[in-house]
C-alpha cells in the first residue's frame, strides 16, 4: 500500500514504480492510493473488504487519512 501519491511528481512516480516492481513480481498486491484525491481508494476498499487489517508505518504517511 502506497499513500500520498498526490504529493509526488512524474519523476518520483517512475522511481516508485521501479521500487514496487520486485514486490509485484513476487505476486504481492500493491495498492497505490491518495486519501486526499481519492485515487486508488476503491481498489483499497475492495482489497480490504471482509478482512482484519492493520496499517503500520512511520508518522505522517497517511494511515489515519486512509482509515477515516
Amino acid at each position: 500500500m502506497v499513500n500520498k501519491l498526490d504529493l509526488i511528481g512524474a519523476a518520483e512516480r517512475t522511481e516508485l514504480e521501479r521500487a514496487l516492481a520486485p514486490f509485484e513480481a513476487l505476486g504481492l498486491p500493491v495498492v497505490r492510493a491518495s486519501a486526499s484525491t481519492g485515487e486508488g481508494l476503491a481498489e483499497l476498499a475492495a482489497a480490504l473488504a471482509g478482512r482484519l487489517c492493520v496499517f503500520i508505518g512511520p508518522s505522517g504517511v497517511g494511515k489515519s487519512s486512509l482509515a477515516n
